[in-house]
């Protein structure tokens, strides 16, 4: 009787261990449909922007005067950066998605820094007008061979069982007949000359050394295999493997460390984080796991998580400023508050799940690059004397010392007034030294965040 009932729970067992084996299969199946869409959605976005960018680059070379130049770079930047965004969203890891992001990088700042020139006046020199066209012969052929994939596709071929366990590389990604036409435009790309020019994706900006760790005591690979067990401890970590080092422009200037973290918290995904070779500080963090499921944390709960994780790893007295709002998850802009100055060059990223409260990401490439002593903190200029280069249309509700990042690398000190004109919000940004206007968004709030354009 007692060997027929041990069959019985195990028969039961074996019944349940099936059903809860399906559910978690459908799930999977239901994570993976959901993902090949976005990443077909994601390309055909591309597709469109690529080739906007392409025909306004011919439409700009017959322009003339300042005043013809301005709207069509400025829709050329917003194009380019839309495409550059669209790409980065893909699961790729292969060199010619890498040539294909830095040149939409710097056709949008290039169009940028050129689009500022023609604000004020100046005609485009016969350098520029040389870039300019140099940009348009290689974006036909980034469009031409982008229309080329999806002709011959129709979509994207993922080997998700290889995405999953696999380094992700030019084979285990994308099926060959895709990378037939995309691996033509990472050969023509090393040809594509380098451009210097006042813009952040300039290469010269590698050149760039970490301001906020230098002069600070390098650590050792164990060192920093216990540093990250510490930012990490929120979870069960049960492994960690050293992953290499980087001393190159992958962390844009910055070496760090790299481990890849194993939990029992998280499901089919490891955790990858980067840690500074000089004073230790996490620089990069990417959670893969999915996050499926309801809802458990608000927007404000969220981001005093985040908060509290900058704050127990050595990024003190940070003020959140703008977030965006995913499916499952929040990525909060933070920045440093010193002296009552807010100081939005020195940024870090932090992404938090909503539905459990995870880690899912940070990034603080801004604040490794760019926090340090500031000297000219002090304005020349009163808030009185900046407010009065304000439209008297726009209605001023706050002001805040501030200092911006500047196209060219450089910062300005300035007065923020956050306000309205005609139900819109936005921020106007006036130089405490010279009360030149130096930037102005719009402030979007809707239902996938706050953000700044």
């Amino acid at each position: 009787m007692k060997r027929y009932t041990t069959y019985i729970l195990l028969g039961v067992a074996l019944v349940a261990s099936l059903l809860f084996s399906g559910y978690q299969m459908e799930e999977k199946n239901k994570y993976r449909r959901y993902l090949d869409y976005d990443y077909r959605h994601s390309f055909h976005q591309a597709s469109g922007y690529i080739e906007n960018v392409n025909n306004l680059l011919k439409k700009v070379e017959i322009s003339e005067l300042p005043e013809q130049t301005t709207g069509t770079l400025a829709e050329i930047w917003k194009q380019a950066a839309a495409a550059h965004d669209s790409i980065s969203r893909l699961p790729y890891n292969h060199e010619m998605i890498a040539s294909s992001l830095k040149f939409l990088s710097q056709v949008s700042d290039l169009s940028y820094s050129l689009m500022k020139k023609s604000m004020e006046y100046q005609e485009l020199s016969e350098e520029d007008w040389k870039k300019l066209k140099s940009m348009r012969v290689y974006s036909e052929s980034l469009s031409s061979r982008v229309n080329e994939v999806i002709a011959q596709s129709g979509t994207l071929k993922l080997d998700w069982d290889k995405l999953i366990t696999e380094e992700p590389s030019t084979e285990t990604v994308v099926d060959n007949e895709v990378l037939g036409s995309m691996v033509e435009v990472h050969k023509q790309f090393m040809e594509y000359p380098t451009l210097i020019y006042d813009g952040p994706f300039s290469d010269h900006i590698r050149d760039m050394k970490p301001l906020f760790t230098e002069g600070m005591k390098e650590i050792t690979i164990e060192e920093g295999k216990a540093i990250a067990i510490d930012v990490l401890k929120n979870f069960s970590v049960s492994e960690v493997r050293y992953a290499g080092t980087s001393d190159e422009a992958a962390q844009k200037g910055v070496p760090v460390f790299s481990y890849e973290v194993f939990t029992s918290d998280t499901n089919n995904a490891s955790i990858w984080i980067d840690i500074t070779k000089k004073g230790g500080y996490p620089l990069l963090i990417l959670n893969g796991d999915p996050v499926i499921g309801e809802h458990s944390f608000s927007t404000d709960q969220a981001i005093e998580m985040a908060k509290g994780f900058l704050q127990r790893n050595g990024f003190a007295n940070m003020e959140y400023s703008y977030y965006d709002l995913y499916e499952n998850s929040i990525v909060i802009n933070f920045a440093p508050m010193e002296n009552n100055i807010l100081l939005y060059s020195d940024l870090a990223k932090v992404k938090i799940s909503l539905v459990d409260g995870r880690l899912l990401g940070f990034e603080a490439l801004g604040y490794i690059m760019m926090h340090h002593e500031r000297q000219s903190v002090v304005p020349t200029i009163s808030e009185e004397v900046a407010k009065g280069y304000v439209s008297h249309n726009f209605k001023i509700d706050a002001a805040q010392l501030c200092v911006i990042p500047l196209e060219d690398m450089s910062e300005a000190l300035c007065y923020e007034f956050t306000g309205t004109h005609e139900d819109l919000i936005y921020k106007i940004y006036i130089n405490a030294h010279t009360a030149k206007l130096e930037k102005v968004y719009e402030i979007i709030m809707s239902e996938s965040g706050v953000l700044a354009q």
